[in-house]
């Protein structure tokens, strides 16, 4: 019985593990851990697809505050997956503090990888929180 639990549980890890790779891996670009196999709720930023120039001045926004936020996901086994790293907490972070908008943000992602049975992506997010005049 417990060779057949073993074989059981080592059949399930390696499909996890290889079904895990067949979505293939996240580029850790301010986004987060891969989507689970079985289950997901995953919030990640998109990338910009707007190209709109502005020429913008110092008449045309007041800085307000430096602000600061953190998202936070994660993959088990590469099956279950949950977390947040999208620029909206950012955003939200500006608005508390009486900010328009975020304009110079930087991003940086930490990875935490056990041998790709856990995956933690932490993204630390920072900008210059404005209020347009």
């Amino acid at each position: 019985m417990l060779k057949r639990l073993m074989t059981t549980c080592a059949v399930l890890t390696l499909a996890a593990t290889l079904g895990g790779c067949a979505f293939g891996v996240a580029s850790y670009r301010p986004g987060g851990a891969m989507p689970g196999l079985y289950a997901d709720q995953m919030v990640f930023p998109g990338e910009n697809q707007t190209a709109t120039v502005y020429q913008l001045t110092s008449d045309d926004f007041e800085i307000r505050a430096t602000v600061e936020a953190e998202g936070d996901s994660s993959t088990l086994f590469g099956v279950l997956s949950k977390g947040d790293n999208g620029y909206r907490r950012l955003i939200d972070e500006a608005r508390r503090q009486g900010c328009d908008d975020v304009i110079n943000i930087r991003t940086d992602v930490e990875v935490t990888n056990v041998f790709f049975l856990y995956i933690r992506v932490r993204t630390y997010l920072t900008g210059t929180g404005i209020k347009w005049k």
